[in-house]
């Protein structure tokens, strides 16, 4: 669910709901980007956001583009689109055909599936044999609350990592977040 989740939790928050909304209030904040995605390393899933803008100092009237970078990831992450216990349908239902198009786009690019074959036939007893975005089959299957639940359990129980790179301090990063 790591892949689908990433998907569709970028596609809108409560104070963002649309992508249209997410990506403006980014562009109002000097262009910040802001990525969320889902990767393999060895047998464990990475869940991965990242927010590139920028520094403070720059900015033309002291605006504070870092603090708001993060207030914007923030709501994507913990506020993501959720009615009824379920991310709003259209964007389950979109991301998790994406998801299944670019699952079977792999055979596109021959190094790349080869190497994901390879991997599946010779640690196909191994959690390592398992494709970083998933596999069709679980795709299709997938249920929109269920996702919901694997997102709340990731929250509740995953390490958390943080990797800074700028000129605040590290006191200073994490009391802001």
């Amino acid at each position: 669910y790591s892949s689908l989740v990433a998907r569709v939790i970028q596609r809108g928050s409560r104070t963002f709901p649309t992508m249209k909304d997410i990506s403006r209030a980014l562009d109002e904040n000097y262009s910040a980007t802001l990525g969320v995605g889902s990767f393999k390393c060895g047998e464990n899933e990475i869940f991965s956001l990242s927010l590139v803008n920028i520094k403070n100092r720059l900015a033309l009237h002291s605006e504070k583009v870092f603090e708001r970078g993060v207030e914007i990831l923030s709501d994507v992450f913990n506020n993501p689109l959720v009615e009824n216990g379920e991310f709003k349908n259209e964007y389950f239902e979109s991301e998790r055909q994406n998801l299944i198009d670019s699952i079977n786009a792999q055979i596109n690019n021959k190094s790349s599936y080869s190497r994901i074959r390879f991997i599946a036939n010779m640690c196909r007893s191994e959690a390592y044999a398992t494709n970083g975005e998933g596999d069709v089959a679980t795709a299709q299957e997938a249920e929109n609350k269920k996702a919901v639940c694997f997102f709340e359990n990731v929250i509740k129980k995953a390490p958390c990592n943080i990797f800074y790179v700028g000129e605040k301090s590290p006191d200073e990063v994490q009391e802001l977040l």
